[in-house]
């Protein structure tokens, strides 16, 4: 992947594939969730550009503070189409992290990369060293 590519997360896809375990994924919905999301990320996102999108299909969602951290986050009413939007605004320069396999199909056929979840867990690693990141 090129250090330019703009990097979108689907955040809760992320959230329950590489950071809840267990008795965690009880409020999975909840802003302090989503701020471990943003957490996990940010050793990388502080090198390359990062959009973690996550749904809030209600105005009223709750939603975690979108200051403090190296990734951009975004509430979408649908973050699979906001994903497939930024896609194809990203003219091929990006690489969309998610296990959904629909969503991949979406996101290739409009010329981004795609990288699985655990995958893109093992690209960090290797990239910034595991002791950076935050579970």
């Amino acid at each position: 992947m090129n250090a330019h590519d703009l990097w979108l997360i689907d955040g809760f896809n992320v959230l329950h594939a590489c950071i809840l375990k267990g008795r965690d994924r009880h409020a999975w919905w909840r802003a302090e969730a989503q701020t471990r999301v943003a957490q996990w990320l940010e050793s990388f996102a502080r090198h390359h550009p990062v959009v973690i999108v996550f749904d809030a299909a209600r105005p009223d969602s709750e939603r975690c503070a979108n200051s403090g951290f190296s990734a951009s986050l975004r509430f979408a009413a649908d973050a699979d189409a906001a994903i497939v939007e930024a896609v194809s605004a990203a003219s091929g320069r990006a690489c969309v992290v998610t296990a959904d396999r629909s969503l991949t199909d979406r996101c290739k056929a409009r010329g981004a990369r795609t990288l699985r979840p655990w995958a893109f867990d093992e690209l960090m690693a290797s990239t910034a060293g595991a002791a950076g990141r935050s579970r």
